[in-house]
């Protein structure tokens, strides 16, 4: 069975836990999606390393069958 799975991703990096470097960014993401359930639709709010909330993320998931 094949899925369609569809990400929303809204962040602000406009504080102190955002360096040059993206690293924060991406153990963001890491986290978020690695927490994901791929089995139906899921908002999870995105906080940095301090807990202040910085985005969301939305995962949209379609069970529909295609054809390949």
């Amino acid at each position: 069975m094949s899925k369609e799975i569809m990400i929303h991703l809204k962040m602000v990096t406009e504080n102190e836990a955002f360096d040059e470097n993206d690293m924060e960014v991406q153990r963001i993401l890491n986290k978020a999606m690695s927490n994901l359930d791929y089995d139906k639709s899921t908002k999870k709010k995105l906080l940095d390393i301090n807990g202040n909330y910085v985005g969301k993320l939305e995962c949209f998931i379609d069970n529909n069958i295609f054809d390949e």
